[in-house]
């Protein structure tokens, strides 16, 4: 009576396995290697490498800088526009979210200015170092009250390097090397014109000299903005269109 072995493989399909599985292998590193190079071009080129603030800091730098971010808030669920406060020291704080939304205007001795997007439009301050509300204005006689935008920045990749200039005076302020999907979103010159705050592309809110003289440093390491950031010493604007 004849038993049962099992399958029987000749000798030629058997040498033929181990060539399929090199070939998917090696076409399985192939795409493996394609998507790596991909990511490294497209997905996590490096923004340019700088100090912080807190561990090398300006020592002539005397004022913070206010501005918003839609995030979420602490505590809560939803997702609110919240001011946050940058100090000279290099520290931050979230002071109020509001789920309205609101813009930064000023930051003048009665606190951070803030017009609010509700009906009837108002002016909010805030105490800058505790986040209560100190004072509310209704804005009723149509003035145009947004952002300071006295002087803008600009950046864009030139001749190899990444640049940002003054766009009054298109004095450099910065140049350095950086990948070509850097760049700066919205940057302000203080009051007295001696720094700039910046927010970048990779969330980070820069600070420099505005001659130029020294490289920027990260005022906050993730700080995603695309408001204009509001120096303290900022006054109310007067309307004017």
């Amino acid at each position: 009576m004849a038993t049962s072995t099992g399958p029987h493989t000749s000798p030629e399909r058997d040498a033929e396995a181990p060539d399929r599985s090199v070939a998917a292998l090696a076409a399985a590193g192939g795409l493996v290697v394609a998507v790596v190079v991909l990511v490294l071009l497209f997905g996590i080129a490096r923004p340019p490498a700088l100090a912080q603030l807190s561990e090398a800091p300006f020592p002539d730098l005397a004022s913070g800088v206010a501005w918003n971010a839609w995030e979420q808030a602490d505590g809560d669920r939803d997702v609110g526009q919240c001011l946050f406060v940058a100090r000279p020291d290099g520290t931050q704080e979230q002071l109020s979210c509001d789920r309205l939304g609101a813009e930064v205007i000023a930051w003048d001795e009665q606190g951070v200015a803030q017009r609010s997007w509700d009906m009837p439009e108002e002016i909010v301050w805030y105490d800058p170092s505790t986040g209560d509300e100190v004072r509310r204005e209704t804005v009723d006689d149509g003035r145009d009250l947004g952002p300071p935008r006295d002087v803008r920045i600009s950046s864009r990749h030139e001749d190899g390097e990444f640049v940002v200039r003054r766009e009054d005076t298109e004095a450099v302020l910065w140049s350095t090397s950086a990948p070509e999907n850097y760049g700066i979103n919205v940057g302000a010159i203080s009051p007295g014109g001696e720094w700039v705050a910046m927010f970048d592309s990779a969330g980070r809110l820069l600070v420099l000299p505005a001659d130029g003289s020294l490289e920027p440093r990260i005022w906050v390491e993730d700080a995603p903005g695309w408001e204009v950031p509001v120096w303290e010493g900022t006054p109310l604007p007067d309307g004017s269109s």
